[in-house]
């Protein structure tokens, strides 16, 4: 089944967020290489004729600072995209949010230590330099941190841009660290010889884990992503203790308003994911959402593959589900049928109005006994 459905008039608001929040990810790493490179070579006290320190120091300074807006704008971005439950709080608070938990939490421990790495150097005449040396140091393991959150949430890194990002950073951030242990003390050598051993270790590290954690199939569920957000996933809530309480399916035609949201995503591959989450304005069954999955076409559209939809109530949205039987244009229909063991089926006619800014949904639905036409 494949159908031409227009993303150019759909969820543009959503699709702003999904770029901005991983194009800002992927600048803030390119930022942050940058700073902790230029911060090797000025321990180094690295200076030319035509590049005094006092220049290196003010662009690590300047680098630094636009860390924090990047940072900031991609905290904003992820938190407005509602396609993944990301809150406030998981920004700062490591290892609590419902999305991926480990991989953000590392982004969140970065985060806390670049805002610490910005008030001490704020308040660096007031702190002392021990003080203020200790935390800078520590500052350093932002990029590490960085770099895999970056690998273990990022929805590019199979489609090969993020990955070539990420590796040519770490050559970058390699290069540096080589050069300063090349460039240390003799009376340091044990220092240097530790430095390098580091180095290796996580450099194979990375290189196992890659292709058997982000570049395998399979990643999005094994990292920590809710099953709800799953390509294809199916919101299952737990089931009132009695079927004889739950609401009857209508023996007739219904014929009702909806409305709801579009939620949009689309990978570095072209894999698009389409989520309506809507509301029946009549009827027993008010929660509706439906997914379609496809590849995003050159100048908006989507080559439908599969589409699924759910039917039920607050407390058991899953009631009803069927595969989507036919798209033509804004006009959907699908089949249902009943999880709880009934028999009874259902036939839906859904007609979409969506708004192409904001991602809002209206239109008009129809629901019928299986088999009772007009769909």
């Amino acid at each position: 089944m494949t159908h031409a459905l227009p993303l150019a008039t759909i969820g543009q608001g959503g699709k702003a967020l999904w770029y901005l929040t991983r194009g800002t990810g992927a600048v803030t790493l390119v930022l942050l290489t940058l700073s902790l490179v230029l911060g090797v070579v000025d321990v180094r006290r690295f200076a030319t004729p035509r590049m005094p320190r006092f220049v290196v120091d003010g662009l690590h300074r300047t680098v630094s600072l636009l860390v924090v807006l990047t940072v900031a704008i991609h905290i904003v971005t992820a938190v407005l995209d509602s396609f993944a439950p990301i809150a406030i709080v998981d920004a700062v608070v490591p290892f609590i949010g419902r999305y991926r938990p480990l991989w953000l939490g590392l982004g969140a421990l970065a985060f806390d230590l670049l805002i610490a790495l910005v008030i001490t150097s704020l308040l660096r005449g007031r702190i002392g330099p021990r003080t203020w040396r200790a935390v800078h140091w520590a500052a350093y393991a932002c990029w590490p941190l960085a770099f895999v959150h970056g690998l273990g949430t990022g929805s590019d890194i199979r489609g090969g841009w993020m990955l070539i990002v990420s590796l040519l950073c770490a050559a970058a951030v390699t290069a540096a660290i080589l050069a300063r242990i090349a460039g240390g003390r003799p009376e340091h050598l044990g220092a240097r010889i530790g430095a390098l051993g580091g180095l290796v270790t996580a450099g194979i590290a990375v290189a196992v884990w890659l292709p058997a954690g982000p570049l395998a199939k399979g990643w999005a569920r094994r990292s920590g992503t809710p099953a709800a957000d799953l390509p294809g996933a199916i919101v299952v809530a737990a089931r009132s203790a009695s079927v004889a309480r739950r609401p009857q399916a209508p023996a007739t035609p219904l014929e009702t308003s909806i409305s709801g949201r579009l939620h949009e995503s689309v990978d570095a591959t072209g894999a698009a994911l389409l989520r309506f989450a809507l509301s029946l304005g009549s009827g027993p069954l008010r929660t509706l959402q439906v997914d379609l999955h496809g590849q995003a076409l050159e100048g908006g559209g989507l080559s439908l593959s599969d589409g699924q939809v759910t039917l039920g109530t607050p407390s058991a949205p899953d009631r009803f589900t069927g595969p989507v039987a036919s798209l033509q244009g804004s006009h959907l229909t699908a089949s249902l049928r009943d999880r709880t063991g009934g028999s009874r089926a259902l036939d839906l006619a859904l007609d979409l109005q969506v708004d192409r800014q904001g991602g809002a949904v209206a239109g008009a639905a129809r629901l019928a006994p299986a088999g009772a036409g007009g769909t």
